[in-house]
């Protein structure tokens, strides 16, 4: 016979009001995108209230592998701030990604690298963006396999071109080339769907916003075609 966990009872208030006060924690998405942005701006950049997390870490040392550095302290009311201080990216480096999407997509565009992450990282779909920049120039080895793991070799610059991508499984594919745009001469993005127009629609909203992430951050023009 089977042992089951005993299952957590969630308290029953009937017809009682509900008054609570919540902070809610930051992003893991937006701290991480905040991170590499702040890694390519000129100027040090302070994250206030950053959410920490497996993810967010990874991403944080992944980045002082590159040589930027990230100094963390608390302001008067106790709430921690990150002070992102960019420097020139180097390699070689090697950065463990975990299982943490938002770092097996976006670090690789910014130097020499060897990725890798836990086992289930090895399956996660990451053959867009290991074509888009190949098609962009940069040289990677992944031996055919469009997967983690592998070796880029970076120069410190894309040279820009017209990318076509499948953002249908995961908006993460267009973020990574958006991110890499500070380092290329320009980069011109047709989105597409293997199946249909659904999963285009329903990523227009997070597109749009991380559009103004990278248009505040750090002052690159953007513009949608429709």
């Amino acid at each position: 016979m089977s042992q089951t966990p005993d299952l957590w009872r969630a308290p029953f208030r009937g017809n009682a009001p509900v008054s609570a006060i919540l902070t809610i924690p930051g992003s893991k998405s937006v701290t991480n995108r905040a991170l590499i942005l702040s890694a390519l701006a000129k100027t040090p950049s302070k994250l206030h209230k950053p959410l920490r997390s497996r993810d967010t870490e990874l991403m944080a040392q992944g980045l002082r592998a590159l040589g930027v550095r990230i100094e963390e302290s608390r302001d008067s009311n106790g709430d921690e701030i990150w002070t992102v201080i960019p420097a020139q990216l180097f390699g070689p480096a090697s950065i463990d990604v975990g299982n943490a999407g938002t770092v097996m997509r976006f670090l690789p565009p910014l130097a020499a690298l060897n990725f890798d992450g836990d086992p289930r990282s090895h399956e996660r779909p990451l053959g867009p963006v290991i074509s888009a920049l190949e098609e962009l120039g940069v040289t990677i080895d992944h031996k055919n396999r469009f997967a983690l793991p592998l070796t880029i070799n970076g120069s410190g610059s894309i040279k820009g071109g017209v990318i076509e991508i499948d953002a249908s499984s995961s908006s993460q594919f267009i973020s990574a080339l958006l991110l890499v745009r500070p380092s290329a001469e320009s980069i011109l993005i047709y989105m597409m769907s293997a199946n249909s127009l659904l999963p285009l629609l329903l990523l227009q909203p997070w597109l749009h916003l991380h559009l103004l992430y990278v248009e505040l951050a750090i002052c690159v023009s953007t513009k949608r075609i429709a």
